[in-house]
């Protein structure tokens, strides 16, 4: 091989390295449980660790009874419930930190932070919720997406059809179908206790003894 074709191939390894290691992350896989994948931006998918951090266009995935933590450069966070995939995106104009997060399927819990001038967003495939400091759950379903407000306040548009719009306020949910149209309800006590056990990420195992043997059950309970 030529010097100077050995030259360029050490400029170029070294160019792309320190371009990787100065790409900011948007947030922090802070917890897994079971099957939990990370997509990179280059398309390489990998096992999701805690630690591991999501760069603006990078995705998550989790399989069944799995679960992923991540948490947001502000400390905001989102807890990813089993079968879902979300493509995490950030950027920041001057002091202004603008998430979003983009639910393709599945559902998940998060607890936002307070924004002031930042901007917090869940974009789904139908429709685009606007956050400030507030906790609840988003759940993507075949042709709708449901959420459910515990606190705080979140103003919602419909992405298709009528894109009607609207704010959701606590106690309440919304749905936004594929006619654009949102419809408001009172929490049911089934979404109430939908609520309290989406923030249940602790896993715990009970054995039981029996007369044919010693069972084992897995269940998820609060973090201490």
């Amino acid at each position: 091989m030529k010097i100077a074709t050995k030259i360029t191939m050490v400029l170029f390894f070294t160019t792309l390295l320190f371009s990787q290691e100065n790409k900011n992350p948007v947030a922090l896989v802070r917890k897994v449980v079971k099957n939990v994948k990370h997509e990179t931006i280059e398309k390489i998918v990998k096992d999701a660790k805690p630690g591991t951090p999501l760069l603006d266009g990078e995705l998550v995935k989790t399989g069944v009874k799995s679960l992923a933590l991540v948490k947001f450069l502000d400390g905001s966070l989102i807890r990813v419930r089993e079968n879902s995939r979300l493509t995490i995106h950030g950027s920041k104009k001057g002091k202004k930190q603008i998430a979003n997060t983009i639910i393709h399927s599945g559902e998940l819990n998060y607890d936002v932070n307070k924004q002031e001038e930042d901007e917090f967003k869940f974009t789904t495939p139908t429709g685009i919720a606007s956050i400030r400091g507030t906790s609840g759950s988003i759940e993507v379903g075949e042709n709708e997406t449901t959420f459910l407000l515990e606190t705080g306040q979140v103003e919602l548009e419909a992405t298709k059809g009528e894109k009607a719009t609207g704010t959701l306020t606590p106690g309440k949910f919304a749905k936004i179908g594929q006619d654009g149209k949102i419809v408001f309800g009172d929490l049911t006590d089934k979404q109430k206790q939908k609520l309290k056990n989406a923030k249940l990420t602790k896993v715990k195992k009970l054995k039981i003894e029996t007369e044919n043997g010693i069972y084992e059950i897995e269940f998820l309970d609060k973090e201490n």
